[in-house]
């Protein structure tokens, strides 16, 4: 595995650049306006030296690129009480995140799994998985949990403050742990409200860039997750509700003609 550069280190050395470039730029004006007529040639060799190398590791940090990968995942969702609820859709992804303006570059990983009757779930291991200019941010996966009645779980998978990058072996921080998922109570209208997170999490299939690791198609990777969003859409707009929710038609139609026909691959997978 390549060792993995982080955005701190690279701020800290753009920080050394640009203060030996100031003080050789200095340097070399004292120079030829002859204020300063003795300094040494190898003095500022020196200085351009150590000008070039750090902006060599820079460029070389941004650009050479690391590899991840990940386990296996496994862990239980369960209610409050400790009861297994079956049928749990949970879905994984793993964005990665430019260097320098931490803007998107798609998804490295997608994986979609269902609780059995004991509420477990497993997500088959990854990787490794080489990222050419960017890197996966420690709070991946972003984790989602749901079941129609209960409030929805959007997790991640680092408690803090991120922007920095994962290491090269991404562990499940809630490996063999319960998940719990609370049952709603309430009116429609709050219910809307708690599917909104959720909802939310799912913009990466319209908004990440049009080429992307994957080459997006996003949709077709998560089919249980976006029918099980859909129907609960429908049913909260049957009642007066769901009108702040994407619906499935917007979040396939905005991808390319190469991913195929939505109406035929959802096909029979409504209930």
């Amino acid at each position: 595995m390549r060792k993995t550069c982080y955005p701190i280190y690279l701020l800290a050395y753009g920080h050394a650049v640009f203060h030996r470039l100031s003080c050789y730029a200095r340097r070399l004006w004292l120079v030829m306006n002859g204020v300063y007529p003795f300094l040494r040639f190898r003095t500022l060799v020196r200085h351009f030296s150590t000008l070039m190398l750090a902006s060599l590791f820079i460029t070389g940090c941004a650009v050479s690129g690391s590899y991840w990968s990940s386990p296996e995942m496994s862990a239980r969702v369960v209610m409050p009480d400790g009861q297994p609820i079956e049928g749990a859709i949970v879905l994984a992804t793993w964005k990665a995140n430019g260097w320098i303006n931490n803007g998107s570059l798609g998804q490295v990983a997608i994986e979609e799994a269902m609780t059995d009757k004991n509420g477990q779930f497993r997500i088959p291991a990854w990787g490794p998985r080489f990222i050419s200019a960017g890197m996966v941010n420690i709070e991946e996966p972003t984790i989602r949990v749901f079941h129609q009645g209960f409030v929805p779980l959007v997790l991640s998978n680092f408690n803090g403050i991120g922007m920095r990058a994962a290491p090269s072996i991404i562990k499940f921080r809630f490996q063999d742990k319960p998940l719990v998922l609370n049952p709603f109570h309430g009116s429609f209208i709050e219910y809307e409200k708690a599917l909104v997170p959720l909802n939310n999490s799912l913009d990466f299939i319209i908004f990440d860039p049009p080429e992307t690791l994957s080459g997006r198609c996003y949709w077709k990777a998560i089919p249980k997750m976006l029918v099980a969003v859909e129907q609960a859409r429908i049913s909260l707009v049957r009642k007066g509700a769901g009108q702040t929710l994407r619906s499935l038609s917007q979040y396939v139609m905005a991808d390319k003609p190469e991913c195929g026909n939505p109406k035929e691959f959802f096909q029979g997978l409504f209930e």
